[in-house]
């Protein structure tokens, strides 16, 4: 999840957002929703599946990001649109994440590149004491 606090509208991933507001991306199969075909890049999905009561368990880290933080995070958005058992959303997710962290930030999505493998280094990354 991206939140705009810059005071104005941003360019998120290719939406503008109001400040204050905040935009979700994340790649998904069609597993999701068998209606949809496409395996790829997805806004917001994450937040509408939360409201229909499906049970997302979430981790989260925050890094503040300067406009050129936020240049490569959205370059890197438009180029990781699509989805695979080998490129996922957990590759996707730590992907977006590394463009931008510092070394001693990064996260890991294991060798397999599961939610369960990322979700526990963003754990270990996020502990109590550790500043971004």
């Amino acid at each position: 999840m991206i939140t705009n606090l810059s005071g104005s509208t941003a360019d998120i991933a290719g939406i503008n957002v109001a400040d204050g507001k905040s935009i979700t991306a994340s790649t998904w199969d069609e597993s999701v929703d068998v209606s949809r075909e496409y395996k790829g890049l997805w806004l917001n999905l994450d937040s509408k599946l939360n409201s229909n009561g499906i049970n997302l368990q979430n981790v989260s880290i925050q890094l503040p990001l300067r406009q050129i933080d936020l240049d490569t995070v959205n370059s890197n958005i438009k180029n990781n649109d699509k989805w695979g058992y080998l490129n996922n959303c957990s590759t996707f997710a730590s992907k977006i994440w590394n463009s931008i962290a510092n070394d001693s930030s990064k996260v890991d999505a294991g060798a397999m590149n599961t939610p369960a493998s990322l979700a526990k280094s963003i754990t270990k990354v996020g502990k109590p004491g550790f500043n971004l």
